[in-house]
């Protein structure tokens, strides 16, 4: 989608390509695999344009924010004459270098639209593709995700899908549902319209890490496809990284030779993870896991990765969003002036008290509501109540039983307030750090990744030295943690709305994030998965010189980062690494709360656009060009790293 960035490629990096590529080949085919390998899409050079200028060619829109020369590709239109000559003559010579297996991938409007929703056109696009294909490989099956009519939903309705699809026969045209797991396409087009089609389970977007997955509706999207008699063909994963969450990729691979429910599969998912000689309890503790954020009850990223952001347009609630009646209690007031528990109050009133409305609404949105394992989107939050119905006042406070329960930031935890028999009682459990102010708050419910980390710890003495053990160990931990420093986050940002400043207590929270942000690197230090280093090492390995080996590590960090000379990608890539955080994430994160204090000393208002100008040019884009080494095996033992973690931040196991 971009005319190239990065670039340009060397001829060194060319030819060893293109010998890895022989022996993947060589492997897969020796395995049984059919490799697929590309077709002629349209997207052409600027050369191409000066060479050919009566060349039916547009611009794609600019991808990305990519400014020129990077952005807004050239594309040849499939009607165009030479197209067909390009296409046949790429597959043919493709072929004498890769041999074929007949199936060809392209997606020639991938997140761009096309220049015209007439039928007539997108048919005769599609035909042309696979005639290009065809005239080279009479043989030739064309592979194509169908991401384009989710990502641009406005533009592919029915019969600009069923235009392009139906131009080429149903048997010489596969679909990657490319996004099953969550947005089935199949069954908002017939499956396909006739097409075979793979379910797909992609989940994760940049490879950034997350404890997330929902296996039951994985069974029950594949299963009814199955049942319908859709034109489902095979199962397949399209992650863009795949060094996190296996239980969802193994389990979507599996239905390629058995149906297995999400319960039988998990029930000895410890068993073949950690070996044999696991303790029994860790596999009950897999099964209340597979029961939450196995059931689409989990998140991805970390704040911690993140810009730095004070005001986004899904902060924390103002210290004036609320203007309720009957007043609040005076204690939850107290917590509306001075904590991101702000939400929590909002929570409960409009839970209890519908028709009372907020004078403004700026709530975060809620990815998942951990306490009772069921997703939570925008802002939509979960009540339980006893005795208890809220559109038939007056109500009856002395005997009501009522508990809200929310999600704050990714994978924060849960809490919520209860009113017993006149009694207010606010409680939460924040996946890590109990939350404290003016009101004592105690545990309402437990959080499954504190259970998950109290369960794998305890049984460290017998798994310490397996290194699947170790993974998990920290990638709990790592969550937690995360779902912590969102909450401390909160807090900070509500500061920035209350008069007068509360300076003191800003700066406390600062140097608490600060210090959870180096606990976090260390403890992403102690296992090998979670190492920046390695990153950076295997990119230098393929230059031959110095100046190679610096434009490989550039990219490396690039795309890790800024992804673009600017960041058009910024932090999509993202990644909780050791080194990456102190080397990369600690420097904004300071800058951004040397700022911040600043301005709130000064009493004014903190200078978003001016941080962002300034993060990018003295930290981000030095980082890209610079030259410190990173450790590439483990600092610190994560078995004892992890416990002592535990310790500080939840207490003893």
């Amino acid at each position: 989608n971009i005319q190239g960035w990065g670039g340009p490629v060397t001829l060194n990096w060319i030819e060893a390509r293109f010998s890895l590529q022989l022996q993947i080949l060589t492997r897969m085919r020796d395995l049984g695999m059919k490799p697929v390998l590309s077709a002629f899409a349209g997207h052409v050079p600027e050369g191409f344009v000066h060479r050919y200028p009566d060349a039916n060619v547009t611009r794609s829109p600019n991808w990305g924010n990519f400014p020129a020369p990077y952005g807004q590709v050239y594309l040849l239109e499939a009607t165009d004459v030479r197209f067909g000559d390009i296409g046949t003559r790429y597959i043919a010579m493709q072929t004498q270098l890769f041999g074929t297996d007949h199936l060809y991938n392209c997606d020639t409007f991938n997140e761009m639209d096309p220049r015209s929703n007439a039928s007539s056109y997108l048919a005769a696009s599609s035909r042309a593709v696979f005639n290009a294909m065809l005239n080279a490989d009479p043989a030739a099956v064309w592979l194509m995700q169908s991401w384009l009519f989710r990502d641009s939903s406005a533009f592919w309705g029915p019969a600009q899908i069923q235009a392009y699809l139906g131009a080429v026969p149903d048997e010489r045209l596969w679909l990657l549902d490319l996004s099953a797991n969550d947005d089935p396409i199949w069954s908002k087009t017939n499956s396909f319209y006739g097409k075979p089609f793979i379910w797909c389970n992609l989940l994760d977007f940049g490879g950034q890490q997350g404890i997330d997955g929902n296996l039951p509706a994985i069974h029950d999207d594949i299963m009814r496809a199955v049942a319908s008699k859709s034109t489902i063909i095979g199962v397949g994963i399209t992650m863009e990284g795949i060094w996190q969450n296996y239980p969802a990729f193994e389990y979507t691979l599996r239905f390629g030779w058995l149906n297995n429910t999400p319960q039988d599969y998990i029930i000895d998912y410890a068993d073949r993870r950690y070996g044999p000689d696991a303790p029994k309890s860790i596999n009950a503790l897999w099964r209340d896991i597979g029961n939450t954020f196995y059931a689409g009850g989990g998140s991805f990223g970390s704040l911690i990765t993140r810009r730095p952001v004070l005001n986004p347009s899904t902060g924390a609630v103002s210290s004036t969003a609320l203007n309720l009646t009957p007043p609040l209690p005076a204690w939850i007031a107290r917590l509306t002036q001075q904590d991101a528990a702000s939400d929590l109050a909002y929570a409960y009133h409009t839970s209890l008290f519908p028709s009372i409305q907020p004078v403004e609404e700026t709530l975060p949105s809620h990815v998942g509501d951990q306490c009772s394992y069921g997703k939570v989107r925008n802002t939509t939050l979960v009540a339980y109540a006893s005795g208890f119905d809220p559109s038939k006042p007056p109500y009856d406070l002395s005997s009501l039983t009522a508990a809200v329960r929310w999600c704050s930031g990714v994978g924060a935890g849960c809490g919520g307030i209860t009113l017993v028999q006149g009694r207010y009682e606010a409680r939460a459990s924040w996946t890590g750090v109990p939350h404290t102010s003016d009101v004592s708050f105690t545990k309402l419910c437990s959080s499954p990744l504190v259970n998950m980390w109290r369960g794998l710890l305890s049984v460290r003495s017998t798994l310490r030295t397996v290194p699947a053990y170790s993974f998990d160990l920290v990638d709990v931990s790592r969550q937690v943690l995360s779902g912590n420093f969102s909450n401390l986050f909160s807090q900070y940002q509500s500061l920035f709305s209350i008069k007068p400043p509360q300076v003191d207590k800003a700066k406390a929270l600062a140097q608490q994030m600060q210090d959870l942000i180096h606990d976090f690197d260390t403890l992403l230090s102690s296992d090998v998965n979670f190492l920046l280093g390695p990153w950076i090492r295997d990119a230098r390995a393929w230059g031959e010189t110095d100046s190679e080996r610096a434009w490989l590590e550039f990219n490396a960090r690039n795309q890790l980062t800024l992804w673009g000379p600017r960041g058009e990608v910024n932090d999509y890539a993202a990644k909780s690494w050791g080194g990456l955080v102190r080397g990369y994430y600690t420097p904004r994160w300071n800058l951004f709360f040397s700022d911040s204090l600043t301005a709130l000393e000064a009493g004014k208002p903190f200078n978003q656009t001016a941080y962002t100008e300034r993060v990018l040019q003295t930290i981000e884009q030095p980082w890209q060009t610079a030259t410190e080494t990173y450790p590439v095996t483990p600092e610190h033992d994560s078995t004892e790293v992890s416990y002592a973690l535990f310790q500080k931040y939840i207490g003893s196991l």
